[in-house]
C-alpha cells in the first residue's frame, strides 16, 4: 500500500476522500456530529458481500477509527462503510477518520466537527418519501396519506449530544430517553411547527432520535409536502417529504 494515497486493492491504490464521507440518511456532505450515524464511500473497505450489524468496532475485517477511536459499525463492504461518530469528537473543530481492511489501512483525512448534522430517514435515503408511521400504525405514503390533526412519527439522525449522558453504542431501553442537548424544530411545507406540536424527541436508539409530532389543521396538503428538521443552527435536506390529506 501507497500510505500516501491509500487502499491497495489487487495492487491499485485508492485513496479515501473527505468528500467520500456522508451523513447516512441523507447522502449529503459537510460536518458529522457527535452520534451521528455516517457513511463512508470509497475501495476495498471491507468484504465483497456486505455484512451487516447492530453494533460492533470489528465486522468481517472492518474497522474504523475516527478521532483515533475505534467506532461502532453497522455495515461494512467493499464500497462503504456505515458507522456511528463518537461522542467524544464534541468540540473538537474538527476530526480525522480511518479505515482498516484486514489489517492494510487507509489513508487519514480530516473532517470538520459539528454540533449537529440532522438528516431525516428517507426510503431513498435522500431525497422524497420519509419513513413515517400515520396514527394508525401504517407506514405514509402517496396512497397512504396522514390527516391533519393526527400524530405521526418519524426518525432521524445527527441530533448531537444528549441531556443524559451515554456510553458508546448501547441503546437506551426505557424511559426518560435522552433528549438532543440542542433545540428542536420541524416545519411542513415551509411553515414552522409551534414547539407544542413537536411531542417527542428522545435518543430511542444510539445514533437516532424519534421525532412524534401533531401535524396542524393549518398544514398544507399534497403527496409531497416537504418536512424539515432544524436541530440547533442546521436544518435537514429541504426535498425530505411526506403525504398529507384533508380530512
Amino acid at each position: 500500500m501507497d500510505s500516501d494515497t491509500g487502499y491497495t486493492v489487487g495492487g491499485v491504490a485508492e485513496p479515501l476522500f473527505p468528500g467520500s464521507v456522508f451523513n447516512a440518511a441523507t447522502f449529503r456532505t459537510g460536518g458529522i456530529a457527535p452520534n451521528e450515524f455516517i457513511a463512508i464511500k470509497g475501495t476495498g473497505l471491507g468484504p465483497a458481500t456486505g455484512a451487516v450489524s447492530a453494533m460492533t468496532s470489528l465486522l468481517e475485517g472492518t474497522k474504523l477509527y475516527i478521532g483515533g477511536m475505534a467506532a461502532f459499525l453497522t455495515y461494512a463492504e467493499d464500497g462503504q462503510v456505515n458507522a456511528l461518530v463518537p461522542f467524544e469528537v464534541a468540540g473538537t473543530g474538527n476530526t480525522t477518520i480511518q479505515a482498516e481492511f484486514k489489517g492494510v489501512q487507509g489513508n487519514t483525512v480530516t473532517v470538520p466537527v459539528a454540533t449537529s448534522s440532522p438528516g431525516v430517514f428517507t426510503q431513498a435515503y435522500g431525497p422524497g418519501q420519509v419513513w413515517m408511521v400515520n396514527a394508525d400504525g401504517s407506514f405514509n405514503s402517496r396512497s397512504n396519506p396522514a390527516a391533519r390533526n393526527s400524530c405521526v412519527f418519524f426518525w432521524a439522525t445527527g441530533q448531537g449530544l444528549v441531556n443524559i449522558p451515554q456510553q458508546e453504542g448501547i441503546q437506551p431501553n426505557s424511559p426518560p430517553f435522552p433528549n438532543p442537548l440542542l433545540s428542536v424544530g420541524v416545519s411542513l411545507g415551509g411553515s414552522v411547527l409551534p414547539d407544542a406540536n413537536v411531542i417527542f424527541k428522545g435518543l430511542i436508539y444510539s445514533g437516532e432520535i424519534q421525532l412524534n409530532v401533531l401535524i396542524p389543521d393549518t398544514a398544507p396538503t399534497g403527496d409531497a409536502v416537504p418536512i424539515v428538521v432544524t436541530i440547533g443552527g442546521a436544518s435537514s435536506r429541504t426535498d425530505a417529504t411526506i403525504a398529507i390529506k384533508v380530512t
